[in-house]
């Protein structure tokens, strides 16, 4: 049975109990309020890449001027031109080992594409004999003579053959250098005389001019011996323009090995 008097005590119980907890959730706001804050998780650092580098600009090797050429003059001894503004006297043939040939003579001259080199050449005389190596004209060693057109020096003597017992005269009627300066191609007139026969050959002679090798050497037709010529290099071959009598113009097309690519025929 529920007692009046147990009102009081149970009024206390609840307050005491009330104050108690009023009491722990004060301390525990206390303890939670001082706890230590959880550092935020760090933000993901930022990679920073290098700029893509630029494009290296090839390096280009500066561009050397071509030789400006003036006035061009082909005397029998010798070649006068000027070159830059300067005067180069570049000398012809040596002088005749035998009192029976005629003195050597310039006739033509080829530059090369770059100016940086010149050829110049002419007629060869010589005499037929019995073999004596006398025979041979001293122009024959020095068919063609290249000179370095930046200070008029010799560069290199380009031989031709002679036939020793036959031969009589050489004598160029056209030059050309090819694109690179690699090549030159000289076309020649050759007289012969054996006793009562006498004529005349058409020959493609193709010198390499790095060491004067001769890669070719070949015997045109008949055809050939128009009254003027002219040559041009394409590619692998050669243009051979010739011009007869009459004025009328003939194209032909010689194909020519690369310098590269052809065998040095045997000097003669």
């Amino acid at each position: 049975m529920f007692k009046v008097r147990s009102v009081p005590f149970l009024m206390i119980a609840a307050l005491v109990t009330g104050i108690v907890q009023c009491v722990g959730l004060h301390r525990a706001m206390q303890l939670w309020s001082a706890r230590p804050l959880e550092a935020p998780c760090p933000a993901p650092l930022a990679v920073v890449l290098p700029p893509d580098p630029e494009p290296l600009s090839p390096v280009l090797e500066p561009v050397k001027p071509m030789h400006r050429i003036g006035r061009l003059a082909v005397r029998a001894d010798a070649v006068e031109i000027d070159v830059d503004g300067r005067r180069l006297t570049l000398p012809g043939y040596p002088a005749p080992r035998s009192k029976d040939h005629a003195r050597a003579r310039l006739t033509r001259v080829a530059l090369t594409p770059d100016r940086e080199q010149i050829a110049i050449a002419g007629e060869c005389p010589g005499q037929s004999g019995m073999g004596e190596e006398t025979r041979v004209p001293s122009c024959a060693s020095a068919f063609v003579r290249l000179y370095r057109l930046e200070d008029g020096a010799h560069v290199l003597d380009l031989k031709t053959p002679w036939e020793i017992e036959t031969e009589d005269d050489r004598r160029v009627l056209a030059m050309a250098f090819d694109a690179e300066g690699e090549r030159l191609a000289v076309l020649i007139m050759a007289s012969w005389s054996d006793c009562s026969w006498e004529g005349d050959a058409i020959e493609l002679l193709v010198y390499r001019v790095a060491d004067g090798a001769r890669l070719i050497q070949r015997d045109l037709e008949a055809h050939y011996r128009d009254e003027m010529h002219s040559l041009e290099f394409f590619g692998d071959g050669l243009h051979l323009l010739s011009v007869d009598a009459n004025g009328r113009t003939k194209r032909h097309v010689l194909h020519v090995r690369p310098a590269h690519l052809a065998s040095a025929t045997t000097a003669s």
